[in-house]
């Protein structure tokens, strides 16, 4: 469908569901959050991912991030991945410009490798049919800073990320949506919502997008279709059950290839790589995703005393991935060895988490009561193979060669067939404890996550993993009447490992310690939030080389990242806000038998910073509103011996909005809008894995848009 259709389609789809919709005052707009409704608010000052209940940043004794729809959409981002910049703690986009496939990042120095939508887990156990939920779909982005295994299971410790998606109003609403922008960008967007026949136990909410545009590496494009259609039922006023469907298509996803470090990270003596160098083959690269879901988040109150809660989400993701990538870099400096790889594979997920919440007084102590009982299983179906390709040449690039290995030929490509089928079951407990301005966290949780690989074939053998952790987590805070509040809190995390040492016996799994305190600050008037956290993270029980048996592993490694963070969002006046974030990281592998004892893992940046200003413009200016901010990425190591560092950079963004009906009373409700990131066009590397694979950061992207609301 052509993008101009689709659109006329959305006006078509958008014009009786509002008229079915009917006003609400705005004081009666709530939504839901992790199955949690909370009242609409002016500042993002309460968060449900750290607890799985809605409780104020400042009473939480762990670092959490929110990152709003509202920041998303004022400067464009297309991805996730690109709103991590501005938050502390993130070494951002490490894959550089391809930011169409994947949202791919280190938090606290650990490598994010999986992501929740509303609570509950997006794992995947497979290779490259990851799910991607696209920004124009996020009310919040919620980032629990440090171990969280304890409600959550399965998780790195570094943090995880929390993606709650946008649901009905009872409020109604709407928006439509055209941009266009550098590379050929167009999009255009949906967003509806309200009561049905004027019923407010009944609302509605459909989201739709079509998205296209050449991506960054010269020769490729990206393009989405997405409708996310949701519907609430309030039968009484104890009960809420929203359904939420997503369906998304991804025919074209931009590249995933890298370019050589002599080039790229530093000079090559026969001169630089453009940022848009491509190391693949038209006739050879593609990325097609569909992704589908749906589910439910449920909640009922019994009482004051007690409320059920259960989220649920089933899920199918299908990718065909083929690619050209590079190998290593000749002697010659311009000759570029390359391979081929491949796969079909597909994911069917199925996602639960019930909770039952008791709030009740037990003398001078308020509990806040949480039991939870959650289940994931997944089912992956993988083939994948690799294949070899034509050399190329850098400063002359030749596209369109006859590749060796095509799995489109009479031979065929895939040589490995596997199937993954994985669970997880956890039973956890928790209990928010208040004394007068005094919070006590406690939290204990006991997984149970099995995986069997099956290796179709020849051979057709299968390797399983059955392992079990108890894992826990202990917060103190108080929080005084000036606003300031001290705390201090330690928390585990774990990840499930296969194999087997030389003796047979299997590996335990990996866990995460953290041990954290800081100071948070909010003013009586919610103007000023900010935190000030110092934290130490070691990962323990890490696989690392057996040094009495070639070819076989240990349990004996260790990482551990120390750092200090600061973040801050303020209201200078009613017109000026500020927001800003510094980040001090040291990393180092302090057990190991690879060589890596003292080395820091490639892609994590020693310092961050960023800070953001929005002006909202009066006077003879009335109407127009913009901001402007700085970001700074220091060095980072780009291969694991540590012999070479990705430069810094620093780059700039802005963002400009005029509401038209200031200009003129016929044009109430439509909105001009301008954004650009990288301002400057700087040409940087993100990150770097090994002197063979670097990634260039995203050229300059500006864009312009027309928005229509009512």
């Amino acid at each position: 469908m052509k993008p101009q259709a689709l659109l006329l389609a959305l006006l078509a789809t958008a014009a009786p569901l509002h008229a079915m919709a009917a006003d609400v005052t705005a004081d009666d707009d709530k939504s839901a959050v992790d199955g949690v409704v909370v009242t609409a608010r002016a500042h993002d000052t309460v968060g449900s991912t750290a607890s799985k209940l809605a409780t104020p940043l400042v009473e939480t004794p762990q670092s959490v991030s929110i990152i709003t729809a509202d920041e998303i959409d004022k400067l464009g981002l297309q991805s996730l991945n690109q709103a991590m910049r501005y938050v502390a703690g993130v070494t951002p986009e490490t894959r550089g410009g391809a930011v169409t496939r994947y949202d791919q990042f280190k938090l606290r120095g650990f490598e994010v490798t999986t992501t929740f939508l509303d609570g509950l887990s997006s794992q995947y156990p497979g290779w490259y049919a990851d799910a991607q939920v696209d920004a124009s779909t996020v009310d919040r982005i919620e980032i629990l800073k440090g171990p969280a295994s304890v409600l959550y299971g399965n998780s790195p410790p570094g943090g995880l990320l929390n993606f709650v998606s946008k649901t009905p109003k009872e409020v109604a609403s709407g928006e439509i949506e055209v941009r266009a922008g550098s590379r050929d960008l167009y999009e255009t967007s949906l967003d509806t919502t309200g009561p049905i026949a004027g019923d407010s136990r009944y609302t509605y909410r459909l989201l739709a997008l079509y998205r296209e545009g050449d991506g960054q590496a010269q020769t490729t494009r990206y393009e989405r279709y997405l409708i996310a259609p949701s519907f609430t039922w309030r039968p009484d006023d104890a009960t809420t059950i929203t359904l939420l469907g997503r369906y998304q298509h991804d025919p074209k996803s931009n590249s995933y290839g890298s370019a050589p470090s002599k080039g790229s990270a530093f000079a090559n003596p026969l001169g630089q790589l453009s940022p848009d160098f491509y190391d693949g083959d038209p006739n050879f690269e593609a990325y097609n995703r569909t992704q589908a879901s749906i589910g439910y988040l449920a909640e009922h109150r019994f009482s004051d005393v007690f409320a059920f809660h259960q989220n649920l989400r089933y899920t199918r993701v299908e990718s065909n991935y083929e690619s050209v990538y590079a190998s290593g870099l000749a002697d010659d400096n311009r000759t570029l060895h390359r391979g081929t790889a491949a796969s079909l594979e597909s994911n069917d997920g199925l996602a639960v988490d019930n909770q039952l919440s008791a709030r009740f007084d037990t003398g001078p102590l308020t509990h806040n009561v949480l039991l939870g009982l959650d289940y994931q299983h997944m089912m992956a179906k993988v083939l994948f193979g690799l294949g070899t390709a034509p050399d190329l040449d850098i400063f002359n690039p030749v596209y369109g060669q006859a590749t060796i290995g095509d799995p489109r030929g009479p031979a065929g490509f895939y040589n490995a067939d596997s199937r993954i089928k994985q669970e997880q079951t956890g039973l956890y407990a928790q209990d928010q404890i208040k004394l007068d301005r005094l919070v006590v966290l406690l939290g204990l949780r006991h997984d149970k996550v099995t995986q069997d690989t099956t290796a179709l074939g020849a051979t057709n053998t299968t390797t399983s993993v059955d392992q079990s952790k108890t894992t826990g987590r202990v917060g103190v805070l108080y929080h005084f009447d000036s606003g300031l509040a001290p705390y201090a809190s330690w928390s585990q995390s774990f990840e499930p490992q296969g194999q087997t040492d030389f003796a047979g016996n299997p590996f335990k799994p990996v866990t995460g310690d953290q041990v954290e305190g800081g100071l948070k600050y909010e003013s009586p008037d919610k103007r000023v939030y900010a935190t000030l956290a110092a934290f130490e993270i070691k990962r323990k029980d890490a696989l690392t080389a057996d040094p009495d048996h070639l070819n076989f592993s240990v349990q004996d490694g260790e990482l551990r990242s120390r750092g200090v963070e600061f973040e801050g969002r303020a209201h200078l006046t009613h017109r000026l806000k500020l927001t800003a974030a510094a980040t001090k990281l040291d990393v180092a592998f302090t057990k190991s038998n690879d060589g890596l004892l003292g080395k820091t893992p490639v892609g994590v940046a020693e310092k961050t910073a960023s800070a953001y200003l929005d002006y909202d413009f009066g006077g003879p200016l009335d109407g127009l509103a913009g901001g402007a901010g700085v970001r700074y990425v220091g060095p980072s190591w780009g291969d694991t011996a540590n012999t070479f560092k990705s430069p810094s950079y620093t780059l700039v963004d802005l963002n400009l909005g005029y509401t038209l009906g200031k200009l003129n009373p016929s044009l109430q409700g439509w909105r001009a809008t301008a954004s650009a990131t990288n301002l400057f066009d700087k040409r940087y590397v993100s990150s770097c894995y090994s002197v063979d694979w670097c990634w260039f950061g995203e050229q300059r992207t500006v864009q312009v848009g027309l928005k229509r609301s009512w």
